[in-house]
């Protein structure tokens, strides 16, 4: 997953960028992401307004 934290903590621009063969689980990555907002707002000494993140989410079906 790729995605952007805006500088208030917000979500922006969330991508799969290895997708799974199982369309289910690509959209609950992208949900997943998408709950876990906002974030905290980035301290003021950043310069960047934004910041690229990119993770890695994996499922285990038991």
């Amino acid at each position: 997953m790729r995605f952007v934290v805006t500088q208030d903590g917000g979500i922006g621009d969330v991508k799969i960028v290895r997708p799974c063969h199982c369309e289910i689980l690509n959209k609950a990555a992208c949900d997943a992401i998408m709950k876990a907002a906002p974030f905290h707002p980035k301290p003021k000494e950043l310069e960047a307004k934004e910041m690229a993140m990119e993770i890695d989410i994996s499922y285990r079906l038991d």
